[in-house]
C-alpha cells in the first residue's frame, strides 16, 4: 500500500521535473501544450490516486468485517476492537497521504500558472523591446 503511495509520489515529483524541463527555452506554443499535457497528467494521477485509495479502503473494510466475522465465531472480541482500530489508523494515514499528494498537486498546479504568466509577461516583453528597437533604428537612403 505505502509503496504504491510513494511511487505516485515519485510519478507526481517526476511530473515536476518535467514541468520544470519544458519552461526552459520552449516556444509560447511548446509550453501551452506541454503545460495543458502536464495538468492533464496531474490530474490523471490525483484520480489514479483517489481511485487506488477507495479500493484499499474497502479491502480493509472488506478485510474488517471478515475478521469481525471471524472474531465473533472466536470470540475474541478484545482482538477485534484492535484491529478495528488498527484499520481506522491506516485510513487515516492513507488520507493524510493523499490529501499530501493533493496538496502538492495544488502547488504544482499554481507553480505552473505562476510560470506561464512569467512568460507570457516576458513575451510581451520582448515584443515591446523588438517593437521599440525597430523604430529606434535609422533608416540609411
Amino acid at each position: 500500500m505505502m509503496q504504491s503511495q510513494e511511487t505516485q509520489l515519485s510519478e507526481l515529483v517526476s511530473v515536476g521535473k518535467e514541468l520544470t524541463a519544458a519552461f526552459e527555452g520552449t516556444q509560447e506554443a511548446e509550453l501551452t501544450e506541454k503545460c495543458a499535457r502536464i495538468i492533464s497528467e496531474i490530474r490523471h494521477l490525483q484520480q489514479k490516486q483517489r481511485e487506488q485509495l477507495k479500493q484499499q479502503i474497502q479491502d480493509l473494510i472488506n478485510q474488517e468485517e471478515l475478521e469481525m466475522e471471524n472474531v465473533k465465531e472466536d470470540g475474541e472480541k478484545t482482538e477485534a476492537i484492535n484491529q478495528v482500530r488498527t484499520v481506522q489508523e491506516q485510513l487515516r494515514s492513507e488520507r493524510e497521504h493523499l490529501e499530501e499528494a493533493t496538496k502538492k498537486c495544488e502547488e504544482l498546479k499554481k507553480t505552473l500558472e505562476e510560470q506561464k504568466e512569467e512568460q507570457e509577461r516576458l513575451t510581451k516583453e520582448e515584443q515591446k523591446l523588438k517593437h521599440d528597437n525597430t523604430h529606434a533604428i535609422p533608416k540609411i537612403k
